[in-house]
């Protein structure tokens, strides 16, 4: 990573943790968005239908703690070299933030989760959506590894990471697990852990 992306990348995640704090401060900590969040709830799970839950289910085991694991466990099978190493080590660098992260802040916001929506029973708190959170940090960070093997595929591996991230957000918003502005938290925080990952990644180079 060049300086000056160094320094752009820094500016965005300034950007970023701002939007971050403010989002928790109106939604985690007052309930300012609670109509707003319900209506949008309203409105994702209006249509009920067993191909959509089949699917949201099969996205959130996707993107459980166990998919992630797996991922993981496949990088340090190939990690032969130092190059592949240190791909591992930015991917658990990765996870184990989003990890540490989602939990502090769900601790700290203590949103209760949308009850009255659930079509699934799920434990813990609600804010910042932990599925989302690593679906957009650690689908980034793979994203990251993956261009770096092939520079003329970057924006296609971005864009799946993203579409991919989207996707699982819809599908917490569709089992009724989360509101959609904890999606939006997991998002936001995702990708600030992702540039954390990457910024760390360059301090050891």
């Amino acid at each position: 990573m060049k300086i000056r992306e160094r320094v752009k990348y820094r500016e965005i995640g300034m950007l970023l943790i701002v939007l971050f704090i403010a989002l928790g401060l109106v939604t985690g900590r007052t309930g300012y968005l609670d109509s707003f969040d319900k209506s949008i709830l309203g409105y994702v799970q209006s249509g009920d239908s067993k191909v959509a839950f089949t699917i949201a289910r099969s996205l959130g085991i996707a993107g459980s703690a166990a998919g992630y694991v797996l991922i993981g466990v496949y990088l340090l099978f190939k990690a032969a070299d130092r190059k592949n190493y240190l791909d591992f080590k930015l991917y658990a660098t990765s996870a184990l933030l989003n990890t540490a992260f989602n939990q502090a802040f769900k601790l700290f916001y203590e949103r209760v989760r949308p009850l009255d929506f659930s079509r699934i029973e799920v434990s813990g708190y609600s804010f910042p959506s932990g599925h989302s959170m690593a679906a957009m940090g650690v689908g980034l960070t793979l994203a990251y590894i993956a261009s770096k093997r092939n520079r003329r595929a970057k924006k296609k591996y971005y864009a799946a990471s993203i579409v991919v991230a989207l996707l699982v957000g819809w599908s917490r918003m569709y089992l009724g697990v989360h509101w959609p502005t904890d999606i939006l938290a997991g998002y936001l925080g995702g990708a600030i852990v992702f540039l954390l990952s990457i910024n760390m990644e360059f301090k050891k180079k």
